[in-house]
């Protein structure tokens, strides 16, 4: 049986540090490269890159600091490489991490074909030997993973990730809403799952929402997906008062 870890929606450098560093010490004593079969995903919004956002245009949010959060981003993920060092890495395709290419798009044309500009190559995917993905990544026996915005967002936890069960016939894990929800359905003898599994964000430092941290419909947390032969069994992991919990130990910061 191998193990299937799923995160979301960091945005750094809006992540929450002591919540990302938690998750990396679980993944080193859980030894998430120990068996064949094991892998980390990452549903995507690794990054905010709110500097490249169409809401902070002409305005002075378009002048903040790119390469810090690039820097911090590419940081975050060498410390990932380093606690599961032969497992293979997946991030999705993401609303936050499309930000820089459209504003290459729309701002910049004539620099949008320089490799050296895309995103993958400025988060140290290719050196860390991680996989971007634009598309459904199937990651398990009849599950995908997908970032959560391509087929419309619910305000209800789980929703936005069961509604894309009917559009591509498989589980999903999604993130996007960081909220967790996980919905299901039986039809024909055949169970098909959505999981929405939350984020990593510091709510302090979300600073573009007018309901600040006490008024957010989110929730932290993560998933694992335990895969034996055509079976899967998810488990999803929430955050609470600055801790989780995975088998029994207790992974607690302040």
């Amino acid at each position: 049986m191998h193990r299937i870890v799923g995160i979301s929606d960091m945005q750094a450098p809006e992540h929450d540090v002591k919540a990302v560093k938690a998750v990396q010490r679980f993944l080193k004593e859980y030894d998430l490269s120990g068996k064949k079969g094991d892998q980390l995903l990452c549903v995507g919004d690794d990054a905010d890159l709110t500097e490249c956002g169409k809401w902070v245009r002409n305005t002075k949010g378009e002048h903040g600091n790119l390469q810090r959060a690039i820097d911090i981003t590419k940081g975050i993920w060498t410390d990932f490489r380093e606690v599961v060092p032969n497992a293979p890495i997946t991030v999705h395709r993401s609303n936050h991490t499309d930000r820089l290419r459209l504003y290459l798009e729309n701002v910049a044309p004539a620099l949008e074909s320089l490799r050296g500009l895309s995103w993958p190559h400025l988060a140290g995917y290719d050196e860390l030997e991680i996989v971007h993905t634009q598309h459904p990544y199937d990651f398990a026996p009849g599950w995908c993973m997908i970032h959560g915005d391509e087929f419309g967002l619910s305000s209800t936890s789980g929703t936005t990730a069961f509604k894309a069960t009917d559009r591509l016939g498989k589980s999903v894990l999604c993130g996007h809403t960081h909220r967790m929800g996980w919905l299901s359905k039986t039809q024909g003898g055949k169970t098909l799952s959505g999981i929405e599994c939350g984020h990593l964000m510091d709510l302090d430092k979300v600073t573009y929402s007018k309901a600040g941290p006490d008024g957010l419909n989110w929730q932290s947390g993560f998933v694992i997906f335990h895969v034996s032969g055509e079976k899967v069994y998810p488990t999803m992991v929430p955050i609470i008062d600055k801790t989780f919990v995975v088998e029994g130990v207790k992974y607690s910061w302040r």
